[in-house]
């Protein structure tokens, strides 16, 4: 953040509370060296191109307590209960009350996030119905369900206990609401508010009381979430309860606000990215999005309109999959992202509810999907191009269109916060890549498991770059703790507009440097030129061993726990057929002259992990890698990489690479286009240059329909 913005977080007159006396506290061992890691990655971020966090004269005081504020304000009931009325909210509220408690669930449940679950769903149905009896049972269930134990010491009693702790704020606050209607004039009784606000006092101390030391270098998911657990909880009882007082509710909710913004700019990124990738950004959003709202509804605090959030919020849509997907890359499957939540925060919303239909329209929340998705929102499509670069983010997209069967390729290339605010989420992945078409997953991010698991996925050959003597980026862990992880890379030169949209990355590992340039020509297909130099003058003449890999997301029989389909190599190709009949082709060449096509198992001897949907070992596939060995002091690589939608759209490809040259040339099938690829490797030097590219693609009549022509 701005130097300014880092004075207002440092002046703040509260004592931080005491830290958490064991390492273990949350079942999380951190050696010496990986707090110096953590303490050299959790530098202050600068966001030049979004406005800082507010400064002190600019957060909104808690003066007192004004319910309902979180998933609606008095005003809006009416709005939510004619959307009831109409689809898909009048889908989800039937659902909705088909979920509701019985006095015999109340009775049986012990469970407390199903008690918590069961109190908001009639809290809510309650509001929109006037059934009293539902506003008794929710009363009953949250005075009868404090939601601290001793789990909360561990790490999945701690996971439970902060996502509880938002839903049970959103159900006490809606049966709070105030009775201006005839429609609702029940009151909760005194004891069960005075029992239930205790509860939440004693979260609030908790949640306040516990910070895990670590999160001074972290700055993570885990504390984004629980500072906006807290201060949800000082808002929801903001006139204090018999154990805490309103006093001190403020000095908390100044603290838990300011500690919610400090993480989350450690996480956020110039361009948007959330540093820890997407599924920790839609982890943390279980408790942000909850606190956002409650802060414009409660205090016309809008955090929603800051820019940087807004970027944060368009970056998922940015690099969206064709199929609805959040990519998977670092510590995620491929994931979903409520992003209908914000028809209902943003005037021009447009852009939020297309992205919603275009995933799937999941709902994710019943009551959150019901108070917050504006179903009047028209959805509208993106005009900006497809293609787009972010190099601050370190994600770049090549895209034939907005379409779901588009052609779709994501490059990396992080540095900086995108890189090592991702801590031990980070993956050693910089100029990977993976592709979609068809619908269809074909080039494939190993993608991860779980955290217990994600060494089984997270290493250099597990992903699409190249080793050098079968070394890739950085990448150093203790246990399943990721410590040194990755080189920065930035991406650069990319041309998005015309016939052959464009971008590079560069970087340097293992002694070498290495460029990475990826064209799509006539936007249906990809080359993709390397070039690696060694860094040391020094060096010159030391063989080394380049393999350039290529995980396929085909090849092993579902039956053997296998993504199904067909895969076949030859001495310069390889194939994968996904079951669909939809392909993904490669060709390779090297300037070592003999580049051999073979096939690469993991650690193991099986073949490699990976992990689209899903959570947990129960999520891990297998499927076939294919390597394309050469040897050399530099080298430079040329890859054809062609997807297909069925066995008759695949390409007849001739290697024509001469002594000058690395060549290819493409015969499309159906229009008789014909391409030439040329790769002209530079001379070995001081401060060697990418190579020079020629793509040539003509129609069957000779004309040319686009040209990339080397340089000057």
């Amino acid at each position: 953040m701005r130097a300014a913005n880092t004075q207002h977080l440092r002046s703040l007159a509260y004592e931080p509370p005491a830290r958490a006396t064991r390492a273990n506290c949350l079942g999380f061992a951190i050696t010496a060296s990986m707090l110096a890691l953590f303490v050299a990655g959790a530098c202050e971020p600068s966001h030049p191109t979004a406005e800082p966090s507010p400064l002190p004269s600019a957060i909104k005081s808690l003066a007192s307590e004004s319910h309902p504020f979180i998933l609606a304000t008095q005003d809006q009931i009416e709005t939510i209960r004619v959307r009831t009325t109409r689809e898909p909210a009048k889908t989800w509220f039937e659902q909705l009350q088909r979920r509701c408690p019985t006095d015999g669930d109340i009775a049986a449940t012990t469970d407390a996030g199903e008690r918590v679950r069961l109190a908001r769903n009639a809290a809510l149905c309650y509001v929109l119905t006037g059934d009293e009896t539902l506003a008794n049972r929710a009363a009953r269930l949250l005075a009868e369900t404090p939601l601290l134990d001793n789990s909360v010491t561990t790490n999945d009693g701690h996971h439970a206990f902060v996502s509880r702790v938002p839903r049970y704020c959103e159900a006490y606050d809606l049966l709070k609401v105030a009775s201006e209607t005839d429609e609702l004039t029940w009151q909760i009784n005194a004891v069960d508010d005075a029992t239930i606000r205790n509860h939440i006092a004693d979260m609030a101390r908790w949640l306040r009381d516990n910070r895990p030391f670590w999160y001074d270098f972290t700055r993570n998911n885990w504390a984004i979430r629980q500072y906006a657990a807290l201060t949800l909880c000082t808002m929801t009882i903001a006139d204090g309860t018999s154990e805490v007082t309103p006093d001190e509710l403020k000095a908390w909710y100044r603290y838990a606000y300011d500690e919610t913004l400090r993480s989350l700019d450690v996480q956020i990124c110039d361009e948007g990215a959330f540093a820890e990738g997407c599924s920790y950004m839609n982890y943390s959003a279980e408790n942000t999005l909850p606190m956002f709202f409650a802060l414009r509804n409660l205090l016309q605090d809008d955090l929603f309109a800051l820019p940087r959030f807004r970027t944060n919020f368009e970056w998922l849509a940015k690099i969206r999959t064709p199929a609805g997907h959040l990519p998977n890359f670092d510590d995620a499957p491929l994931s979903q992202f409520p992003v209908h939540y914000l028809t209902s925060a943003y005037e021009d919303a447009g852009r939020f509810a297309w992205d919603w239909e275009r995933a799937g329209s999941p709902f994710f929340d019943l009551c959150r999907s019901i108070c917050w998705h504006d179903d009047r929102v028209v959805p509208d499509p993106p005009m900006s191009n497809p293609c787009i670069a972010l190099p601050e983010s370190g994600n770049a997209v090549l895209r034939s269109s907005w379409e779901k069967n588009a052609v779709y390729l994501l490059l990396l290339g992080e540095h900086g916060q995108a890189r090592t605010s991702g801590f031990g989420h980070e993956h050693p992945d910089n100029t990977s890549f993976l592709i979609e078409a068809f619908g269809e997953q074909l080039a494939v991010d190993s993608g991860y498991i779980d955290f217990a698991n994600h060494t089984l996925v997270n290493k250099p050959e597990c992903h699409n770059l190249i080793l050098v003597d079968n070394q890739g980026p950085a990448f150093i862990q203790i246990g399943n703790q990721p410590l040194l992880v990755d080189q920065d890379a930035f991406l650069e030169d990319a041309v998005l507009e015309g016939p052959i949209p464009r971008c590079s990355v560069r970087t340097s590992y293992a002694g070498m440097a290495l460029h990475r340039t990826v064209f799509m020509p006539g936007h249906d297909h990809f080359v993709i030129v390397d070039s690696l130099h060694s860094q040391s003058l020094s060096a010159g003449g030391v063989r080394r061993t380049f393999s350039w890999l290529l995980h396929g997301n085909a090849g092993v029989d579902e039956s053997q726990g296998g993504t199904g389909g067909m895969f076949d190599f030859t001495h310069n190709s390889a194939r994968w057929t996904r079951p669909s009949g939809a392909s993904l082709d490669v060709w390779l060449a090297s300037s070592a002259g003999s580049t051999i096509v073979r096939e690469r198992f993991d650690v193991d001897g099986e073949t490699y992990r990976h992990q689209l949907t899903g959570h947990g070992p129960s999520s891990i596939l297998r499927h076939r890698t294919m390597e394309g060995v050469a040897s050399g002091d530099d080298i430079v690589f040329l890859a054809i990489v062609v997807p297909a939608a069925d066995a008759a759209s695949i390409p007849e490809v001739v290697e024509t690479s001469a002594n000058d040259s690395l060549s290819f040339s493409i015969r499309f099938p159906f229009d008789g286009r014909v391409e030439t690829v040329s790769v002209f490797p530079q001379p070995s030097g001081e401060n060697p240059a990418p190579p020079d590219v020629s793509i040539i693609g003509t129609a069957a009549d000779g004309t040319i329909l686009y040209e990339l022509r080397p340089g000057p």
